[in-house]
């Protein structure tokens, strides 16, 4: 989620689907009052003695405490209770990376950690600006793809060992493809998803629905790479910054959330962008060109875009999460906006040019 959001709204058309995602609004968290007082106590040492403000992050998908914390140290904190079995772990995973990173990249330092009465507690350097996209400009997706580029070069000479990394992109997307039997289990005639577009559920979708299963199972070998990836890189995952910071300048992107590294191509955390970028209308001719694609192979960007069209279309059929109401939404709007671009690239000799809600 974003670190140090301005207020304004970032929306998203939904893709053709049941009106706009606010995703500034997507979370459900506790203020800081409904933290122990001990938590409480500590970050407001943290934030240099008193608490002036608490702006709790809207944007994410989940529960925990994240919030803006602002005195005469502003910090950027979450907090969760360690029972919470699906957060705590991605907290505690969160501290153990940041704390491994070099510095030289746009990712927030880690600040401070601890455990606090029963719960984890860490604080990383506030960052203000603003989530790109809704719509995506030029600029912003330029500024993601340098931040991207230049976190690949920062991260990659760092051993693996010192990261903790745990498995790699290649064995985390095969484990999934082979959950939903390489994606037939949701694109098989009669099986796939409603909220998907008409024309797709139907025969006129049955060539496009063939390819990408096929291509899916490149997986393996287009997936295969040693750089260290954030694995969870979207818009609410990324800030804009208004202003210079830690040397670098203001409209630099800087890259949040890092509980999900794992090891990749280089260019994965930045394809995952395209489907969104091609909903807004910008040029991916061109962006395809910029130094991260350059030289990939179009067969291992197809065999990408429709793994994570295949795990978006699975994922959205789920029931809804009481504790993050939005999330099947978004889920259905990135299959929509994925499909659509892999139906625009046109590679498997039938419908071209869709958009997401067509």
């Amino acid at each position: 989620m974003v670190h140090n959001m301005d207020h304004g709204k970032a929306r998203t058309p939904n893709a053709g689907g049941d009106g706009a995602i606010d995703y500034l609004a997507t979370a459900r968290r506790p203020g800081l009052d409904a933290l122990p007082a001990a938590v409480r106590h500590t970050i407001a040492g943290w934030a240099g003695g008193r608490i002036d403000a608490v702006h709790v992050a809207g944007g994410g998908f989940t529960h925990g405490f994240a919030a803006l914390v602002e005195g005469p140290r502003p910090v950027f904190v979450k907090a969760i209770a360690l029972d919470d079995g699906h957060i705590a772990p991605a907290y505690a995973r969160e501290v153990e990376v940041l704390g491994a990173l070099p510095a030289g990249a746009p990712i927030p330092a880690l600040l401070e950690h601890a455990v606090v009465d029963g719960w984890r507690v860490f604080a990383t350097s506030p960052i203000p600006g603003r989530m790109p996209g809704s719509p995506w400009t030029l600029a912003d997706a330029r500024a993601v793809h340098d931040a991207a580029r230049l976190a690949n070069t920062v991260l990659t000479p760092v051993a693996p060992d010192r990261l903790g990394v745990r498995g790699t992109l290649a064995g985390e997307w095969v484990e999934l493809l082979d959950g939903v039997d390489g994606g037939r289990a949701v694109l098989g005639p009669a099986l796939r998803p409603d909220f998907l577009p008409q024309w797709f559920r139907g025969t006129d979708g049955d060539p496009l629905a063939e390819w990408i299963v096929g291509a899916a199972a490149r997986v393996p070998a287009a997936l295969a790479g040693t750089t260290p990836l954030n694995n969870d890189l979207r818009a609410d995952n990324v800030v804009i910054a208004r202003e210079a910071v830690d040397g670098f300048a203001a409209g630099t992107a800087w890259i949040c959330d890092w509980n999900f590294l794992t090891l990749g191509p280089a260019w994965t955390d930045w394809v995952v962008q395209w489907p969104s970028l091609y909903d807004d209308g910008l040029p991916l001719d061109e962006i395809a060109g910029w130094e991260l694609t350059r030289h990939v192979d179009d067969a291992d960007i197809d065999a990408w875009l429709s793994a994570v069209f295949i795990y978006y279309a699975f994922v959205g059929t789920r029931e809804p999460i009481p504790t993050s109401p939005d999330l099947r939404r978004h889920q259905q709007s990135c299959a929509r906006q994925a499909l659509a671009l892999l139906a625009a690239r046109g590679r498997y000799g039938a419908r071209t040019g869709a958009r997401a809600g067509t």
